[in-house]
């Protein structure tokens, strides 16, 4: 998990513990003694900027790292397993998967919603749209969040292949779902239409997707087979890889 926070630092989270870079050295923060006022994990799975506060998803639940005070706050103890993906809307919540269960959390009354009932699904990714839309995946399904019901509308994506896998979504713009696959490569929701569409045609296939990030007008994509980095504008794709024979 990495992202770029408003001030420039740069964030990584490892195995080992997070990482901050400030352009010259890093800062690692680890588990300490408390795991109430330090990460009570070293295992950072997802990482997220929101209010002000760094989210950090462990393996074992979500913490708040206030920059000023430069100490963390473990969100809810009874959700202490691993934090997959977070993002928040423009209501002031913060939205959060853990193993599957959808969870929304408002960090001004710290109301707690768990979207585990009868109707619910197991949940892969998360991504909040311009609008504040709120869009989910599970492994073979698109889900959309209804204000008017407080539930979520399933979207039957068509993509090829009966055994697709989806691993990551990402609202591009608010008309636009990238679906990033484990074994089909990129597609792309079209929510006027409902068409879904191949959106990007990599020379190598099948693609296995595991992260969206957006620079302007660059689409970071990382896979299992390198890092691609699509131009918006003109459409041209490029592929970064680990070369054995280049140290650098």
């Amino acid at each position: 998990a990495s992202i770029q926070d408003k001030d420039g630092f740069l964030w990584f989270g490892t195995k080992d513990g997070l990482n901050r870079f400030d352009g010259y050295h890093f800062k690692t923060f680890r588990s300490g003694p408390d795991p109430k006022t330090s990460l009570g994990s070293n295992y950072i799975q997802s990482l997220h900027e929101f209010k002000n506060y760094i989210w950090v998803g462990t393996d074992k639940g979500l913490y708040s790292y206030d920059k000023k005070l430069e100490k963390f706050a473990f969100i809810n103890e009874a959700i202490n397993s691993r934090i997959n993906d977070i993002d928040n809307d423009l209501k002031n919540n913060l939205w959060f998967i853990s193993i599957g269960t959808l969870i929304k959390y408002n960090v001004d009354t710290k109301e707690t919603r768990m979207f585990d009932g009868r109707n619910s699904f197991y949940a892969t990714s998360i991504s909040c749209d311009k609008k504040g839309g709120i869009w989910v995946s599970s492994y073979d399904d698109l889900y959309h969040y209804s204000e008017a019901t407080q539930s979520f509308d399933k979207i039957k994506v068509q993509l090829p292949g009966s055994t697709f896998s989806i691993s990551v979504i990402y609202a591009l713009d608010a008309n636009a779902i990238l679906i990033g696959t484990r074994d089909h490569g990129i597609f792309k929701y079209d929510v006027p239409s409902g068409k879904t569409t191949p959106f990007i045609a990599t020379a190598e296939k099948p693609v296995f997707v595991r992260q969206f990030k957006r620079s302007k007008n660059e689409l970071w994509i990382a896979s299992e087979s390198g890092a691609y980095i699509y131009n918006l504008k003109n459409k041209t794709i490029r592929n970064l890889r680990k070369s054995p024979s280049d140290p650098y």
